[in-house]
């Protein structure tokens, strides 16, 4: 009971003149439940609270109470959700959280670069999406032409071959990318303008990312990937060209790699507002270590911040899960 009367107070609704604590000091109604009221608060910065909470609180994540004080707490505050009006507070402040969640991973993504959501679900993408692109714009600003060399060469030479193992379909289909998005835009000396350069980077990480999202395919999934080395591949000729940009391209990289993870899990969610299980498949999907070592190893791109957030938000994973079946 003391448990229900805590969340219940913490729960409540404040004003800026009222604090958590004075709403949980009101609520508690006795120097007993106000003990427990005390002891609950001090547990939030005790060492023993989890490492994922923890985590999220500094990524700028709100847990709800029971999530932050677990044990008896989460497990009241979950019974609780049954209850009119607190209950209904309970599941506002778990659609807080997950909001806070999608916001800190976008910010995430764009660390890199320096730049800072300030929107969630479609449009936060799209707006990631834009700074990242502005990103690579900035980094290649100083690049006046881009000319082929032979480590780019050997590159796509090697990408190619590694093609040679997928059905024939799959094959035309890279050749002809590679000729209309990379062969026929270079002059007959073998060099590339810096705008034509930035259309062609553009074009293939978006047909990359096309062909990786295909469901239930194989050979297109693979073709994603090919497409995406190539992508790599244009981006180190870049910084070859020009060294002072190779730092900025590197951020820039680094930025849109974890987009394209971000931009999987919104793809499967309503509105893109997506739940941590979602990222976190989408973390495991994409790793392209050997075996996907990476992510048995827990260190595939995005995953750490992605389980942190399922470990704080297990009820509700499994909860979308049973609903929608396993992400």
């Amino acid at each position: 009971m003391r448990a229900l009367v805590l969340l219940a107070a913490l729960l409540a609704p404040i004003s800026e003149d009222e604090s958590r604590l004075g709403n949980a000091g009101i609520g508690a109604a006795g120097g007993a439940a106000g003990g427990a009221v005390a002891k609950g608060l001090s547990r939030v910065l005790n060492p023993q609270t989890g490492a994922s909470v923890k985590q999220m609180i500094a990524e700028g994540v709100t847990p709800t109470p029971g999530q932050t004080l677990g044990g008896a707490f989460r497990r009241t505050e979950e019974a609780a959700k049954s209850i009119p009006f607190i209950g209904e507070g309970i599941r506002k402040a778990e659609a807080k959280g997950i909001q806070d969640f999608n916001r800190a991973a976008l910010n995430r993504v764009l660390s890199p670069i320096g730049k800072k959501s300030t929107a969630i679900g479609n449009e936060g993408v799209e707006q990631a999406r834009n700074f990242v692109s502005s990103s690579y714009d900035d980094a290649l600003k100083s690049l006046k032409r881009v000319d082929i060399d032979t480590p780019f060469s050997n590159q796509l030479a090697r990408i190619s071959g590694m093609t040679q193992t997928l059905p024939d379909d799959i094959q035309r289909q890279f050749n002809n990318i590679m000729t209309t998005q990379v062969t026929d835009k270079l002059t007959p000396a073998g060099t590339m303008s810096a705008e034509q350069f930035k259309t062609v980077t553009s074009e293939i990480g978006k047909l990359a990312q096309g062909y990786k999202g295909a469901t239930n395919s194989f050979d297109q999934n693979q073709l994603g990937d090919a497409l995406f080395a190539v992508r790599k591949s244009l981006m180190d000729l870049a910084g070859r060209m020009n060294p002072s940009a190779k730092e900025a391209i590197g951020k820039a990289d680094k930025a849109y790699a974890q987009l394209l993870r971000v931009e999987n899990a919104a793809s499967k969610a309503q509105d893109g507002i997506f739940m941590p299980s979602q990222l976190a498949t989408a973390a495991r999907q994409m790793d392209k270590s050997s075996r996907k070592v990476s992510s048995a190893q827990g260190k595939a791109l995005m995953q750490d911040f992605s389980q942190q957030g399922r470990d704080v938000y297990q009820t509700h994973c499994l909860t979308l899960e049973r609903l929608t079946g396993p992400s």
